[in-house]
């Protein structure tokens, strides 16, 4: 028994399971290791050789949830923003698993305080002083 494709993963232990039910051998290869976000979607292969013509394989792919990596606020669209003037914003999110589904926008009102202000990935809003 060997695992392929497991170069760069921060494997903790792999140890060798032997046991027995009902006078049947059973043997297998444990991989454990510390998962990444970068192994999303990564394939693994299990594989035997029972003798010299058969060889026995399962694949696995990773599918390894995680928060976003990067999240910014785009405003590309504008180089100066006046007084009274209409401003849209974007919430950029990248790289993460599931991908981000819900957004949330909350101005500061007061010290301790937030105002909801919409539950999108886009806000426009009107500038005042």
């Amino acid at each position: 028994l060997n695992w392929t494709d497991v170069d760069g993963l921060n494997r903790s232990k792999s140890s060798e399971i032997i046991g027995t039910d009902q006078n049947k051998w059973d043997t297998g290869l444990q991989l454990s290791f510390v998962t990444s976000y970068r192994d999303n979607e990564r394939t693994l292969k299990c594989s035997t050789l029972k003798s010299q013509a058969e060889t026995y394989s399962k694949d696995i792919t990773l599918n390894v949830q995680y928060a976003p990596k990067l999240v910014y606020i785009d405003t590309s669209h504008y180089t100066q923003i006046y007084d009274g003037g209409i401003v849209t914003l974007t919430c950029v999110v990248l790289n993460s698993n599931p991908p981000v589904t819900s957004y949330t926008w909350r101005k500061r009102v007061a010290t301790e305080s937030y105002r909801y202000y919409a539950n999108t990935h886009e806000i426009s809003l009107t500038i005042s002083t």
